[in-house]
């Protein structure tokens, strides 16, 4: 190899050298871009978690009120219908009175 040739090869391999250093310089900011974008995304990922299991303790708590709200509405439910049948029980046994009055010729006629 005459000094012309070496001269040649090493100003190749100095041309090939820089061109990869720019390219690994290129591929470095894009990796610091992406390692960017993907910080930003996992801050979204958390806030979208955090969001979710609230609405999971919001949902649970109402959920747990509704179940005590049925169980009132029963309770409540069954006394009424308790009172309804005496309240029947008063009115039927008035009817009978009046009917037995009414009956037994006090029905208001002279």
């Amino acid at each position: 190899m005459t000094s012309e040739e070496l001269e040649r090869a090493m100003q190749f391999i100095l041309k090939q050298h820089a061109q990869l250093a720019s390219k690994v310089d290129a591929l470095a900011v894009k990796v610091d871009g992406l390692a960017d974008v993907q910080r930003r995304a996992g801050e979204r990922w958390e806030r979208a978690e955090t969001s979710v299991r609230a609405l999971l303790a919001i949902t649970e708590s109402h959920e747990g009120e509704i179940t005590a709200m049925r169980e009132a509405m029963r309770e409540s439910r069954a006394v009424l219908d308790r009172q309804m049948a005496k309240t029947d029980e008063r009115i039927n046994a008035l009817i009978a009175v009046l009917e037995h009055h009414v009956s037994d010729g006090h029905g208001g006629q002279k």
